[in-house]
């Protein structure tokens, strides 16, 4: 911990004696947790754009305090406009928790935005791609089904559906994820998309995905899960599982993945689906 003390010091130095170890480790995770802040906030800067672009088309100061009922109304407007559900429930809860950070109250836990999130299902939205989404309650079955299997691949196809869905990412983003592309804070995850569809291989897009207790996936439980039952500490994050146990070294296919999660709504009994 004195690292991160240090660089909080500067150039001066440190005296001589210092605090006992359980102080300088309390007082360093208090540094920690200041800069994750910042880091979090940085990364919600997309969707909270995306929020001040919208409200001040609307007449709404973009800038103010987020009252519920104007995210309430964002929600609605993006299901209309045709987003995926998991990208509406992104950027609302994204908002929210960027209001929480700046000290205010989190408009994203309130019962009105809560229960339209719950809805999207129900708004009648059109796909963001050409084909179908997978929609909330058929991820929940999906899941359900998964967690009545013990096994690797069960734990790794659990991670792939609450990542793929949650951070509404496309098939060819989940298979080029690596380890080192996912920053797991105490309530989120912190995804870097390096070089995503139109964009130079270079471009890197930042994707936070909150751990909300009351959604149908919390993909940073399920990603610890499944790389610890498989031993991951770098490289490919989803990748092959042997008849044996055993993990392949390489990552899934696109195609792979496309047969994986057809296989996987067939056994929950989830029909017509047809990508992430």
């Amino acid at each position: 911990m004195t690292t991160t003390i240090e660089a909080y010091v500067g150039g001066d130095s440190l005296p001589d004696v210092l605090p006992n170890a359980e102080l300088l480790e309390g007082l360093g995770s208090l540094l920690d947790a200041d800069t994750r802040r910042q880091s979090t906030r940085d990364a919600y800067a997309s969707d909270v754009r995306s929020w001040q672009r919208w409200a001040e088309t609307n007449g709404h100061d973009g800038a103010a305090v987020v009252h519920p009922l104007w995210l309430a109304s964002w929600v609605v407007a993006m299901a209309a406009d045709g987003l995926a559900v998991a990208t509406v429930r992104r950027r609302a809860i994204g908002v929210g928790a960027d209001q929480e950070l700046r000290g205010f109250a989190n408009p994203a836990k309130h019962p009105m935005v809560r229960q339209a999130l719950a809805k999207l299902d129900a708004l009648n939205t059109r796909p963001q791609r050409q084909a179908a989404a997978l929609r909330a309650s058929d991820l929940s079955l999906i899941l359900t089904h998964l967690a009545e299997e013990d096994s690797l691949a069960a734990a790794r196809d659990a991670c792939l559906l609450s990542i793929g869905w949650s951070a509404a990412l496309r098939v060819s983003e989940l298979v080029g994820l690596k380890v080192g592309d996912i920053a797991v804070g105490p309530d989120q995850l912190t995804i870097s998309i390096v070089g995503g569809k139109g964009r130079a291989r270079s471009a890197v897009d930042t994707v936070v995905v909150p751990c909300d207790p009351g959604a149908v996936a919390c993909p940073r439980v399920d990603l610890d899960v499944w790389l610890r039952a498989a031993r991951i500490e770098s490289g490919p994050v989803f990748r092959g599982v042997t008849r044996m146990g055993s993990i392949r070294e390489g990552a899934l296919s696109s195609r792979v993945v496309g047969d994986i999660v057809r296989r996987r709504a067939r056994a929950a009994g989830v029909v017509g689906w047809d990508q992430l």
